[in-house]
């Protein structure tokens, strides 16, 4: 058996190791709790700052551009939560170690602090100029390669149809080669200073031995426990050292993401949510008075619009590519703000009117259809949930979609894949109708609802169209005259 003492000492031995061990794990715990929590946060807030974004918002920015805050960003940002506290008890290191060491040795610590010094505005220097601009680079670029990455798989249909893969492929590797190189200069940058102040480092002590040795080579062998304990300092400052820079170095680069989602979050929100005027059902009818808009850094795409649209009646509006039809609409549903005129229902300007409560009556089917990756339940429902399936099947009777999703394999419930990759255009238009008749809206407007269909699939669509505009106000944006022959109005757009 062991002594008593051993035995003591062995115990205690085993209980600090599991002491520091559970230490760890709170510390790893929470730090990691910390850095979750922020990450959460930020993305929650984030996507609460997109949704309450104006429209313009969104074209002026690149997908890439919008995704990287809400996936790198945020996570980058957590990563800083976890070097800052890091960085500042690796600086304290610093100064306890180097207290101990002047108060030991004060002419060769100051020595030493002019090596601090020197490598702190090293650190800087490189902070300000590489890490921080390598940061803006790196950023830029992953927006770009998302950005194409994006462009390939909304379009693979297209891409496939004219054989184009070589032209994303290049755009991509392109973009992902210069990444590439960013990790590796901002890799090769991060030990530079590392390497320089461990060769300067070993200089300062070996020129300290020597200086020790040639001024008084007899008392030597009485400094040397003095130089061996400054020496063993300086070897535990040194790691300490090193990292500082190093983290210096790293949470510059992570502030160009902090700067980022700071000036997003603070932005002021651009959505218009209009007055506070009950809105009441439409009367009469909608008038856009001298209606003019123009998108940034763009010609005026309309001008002078003087219209009207009657309640109860089907209006139908035509012209070639580019009058601004589509423009019209956006207006209409308040996702754009005219740059000049008003638009007045029942002689009241649209601005005074809660700007939620009319969408709400609103039913948009446009001829870029979203289906989100659910079944196809939930695309007509689109985040409506609590519907009953009454109303959804009623819906979709009257888009003329009921038989064929009858005849899918699960019925309702099929997933109708990314971006409804397994419908047909026509199909999908007919979910966009049923999804807009089931809101049992006031007024309906289509965007050229049939213009990418075929002949069988256009005469269903055409179908529904009639069938969900029975006594409703109905706005058709068309260039085929098959689709407006049968409209109580016409307006023509020409150049604005």
């Amino acid at each position: 058996l062991l002594p008593e003492p051993i035995l003591a000492a062995v115990v205690l031995l085993i209980v600090l190791t599991l002491i520091k061990g559970l230490s760890m794990v709170g510390r790893d715990s929470l730090v990691a709790l910390a850095s979750g929590t922020v990450q959460h946060d930020l993305k929650e807030q984030l996507m609460r700052q997109y949704a309450a974004s104006g429209y313009s918002f969104f074209l002026e920015h690149r997908q890439g551009e919008l995704l990287y805050p809400l996936t790198v960003g945020a996570s980058r940002i957590g990563i800083l939560t976890q070097k800052v506290p890091l960085a500042l008890s690796e600086a304290l290191k610093v100064l306890v170690i180097g207290g101990l060491l002047w108060m030991a040795a004060p002419l060769a610590t100051s020595i030493l602090a002019g090596l601090v010094l020197g490598y702190h505005g090293l650190t800087h220097l490189l902070a300000t100029r590489i890490s921080y601009r390598t940061g803006m680079e790196r950023r830029e670029t992953w927006a770009g390669q998302t950005s194409v990455a994006s462009e390939f798989l909304f379009g693979i249909r297209q891409v496939m149809a004219f054989d184009a893969y070589g032209a994303w492929l290049g755009r991509f590797s392109q973009q992902s080669r210069r990444f590439r190189d960013l990790h590796v200069r901002d890799s090769v940058w991060l030990s530079i200073p590392k390497a320089l102040v461990e060769v300067a480092a070993v200089a300062i002590l070996f020129s300290l031995f020597l200086v020790a040795y040639f001024r008084e080579p007899l008392t030597l062998r009485g400094q040397l426990p003095l130089l061996g304990m400054f020496a063993v300092g300086f070897l535990k400052l040194l790691p300490a050292l090193t990292h500082v820079g190093q983290l210096r170095m790293e949470i510059s680069g992570l502030t160009v993401d902090a700067e980022l989602i700071h000036h997003l979050m603070t932005r002021p929100s651009r959505r218009p949510v209009g007055g506070s005027r009950p809105l009441q059902p439409l009367r009469q009818r909608i008038v856009l008075e001298g209606i003019e808009f123009a998108y940034p850094g763009r010609a005026m795409v309309l001008r002078g619009i003087h219209t009207a649209f009657q309640k109860g009646a089907v209006t139908a509006i035509v012209g070639p590519s580019g009058c601004g039809k589509t423009t019209m609409s956006y207006l209409l549903l308040g996702l754009l703000q005219p740059t000049g005129g008003r638009i007045l229902v029942d002689g009241v300007d649209l601005r005074e009117f809660p700007l939620k409560r009319g969408r709400e009556r609103i039913g948009f089917v446009s001829h870029e259809v979203f289906c989100l990756l659910g079944t196809v339940r939930e695309n007509i429902e689109f985040g409506r949930p609590g519907i009953t399936e009454e109303a959804v099947l009623r819906a979709a009777r009257t888009a003329n979609a009921h038989e064929f999703i009858e005849e899918l394999p699960q019925g309702y419930e099929t997933v109708v894949g990314e971006r409804g990759m397994k419908l047909s255009a026509g199909q999908q238009q007919r979910i966009a109708i049923a999804r807009a008749v089931l809101r049992d809206p006031e007024i309906l407007i289509f965007d050229e609802a049939t213009s990418a269909l075929d002949t069988e699939a256009e005469r269903l669509v055409h179908e529904a169209i009639e069938r969900t505009s029975r006594n409703r106000t109905v706005i058709l944006i068309a260039h085929r005259l098959s689709t407006v022959e049968g409209a109580d109005r016409i307006v023509v757009l020409d150049g604005g």
